[in-house]
């Protein structure tokens, strides 16, 4: 379980992924920045 401030950040990367891949962003991509959204979100937590 994420804190509400990290939740938040999450679902606002997840939304502009999702955007992206309905605009025909490459999938490998968004993939990657899917990783990376929760990389992040984990780098926060551990602070």
């Amino acid at each position: 379980e994420f804190p509400d401030n990290i939740m938040i950040d999450l679902v606002i990367k997840l939304a502009a992924i999702e955007k992206h891949t309905v605009a025909g962003t490459s999938e490998a991509v968004q993939l990657n920045s899917l990783v990376a959204a929760f990389q992040a979100a984990r780098d926060i937590e551990v602070k």
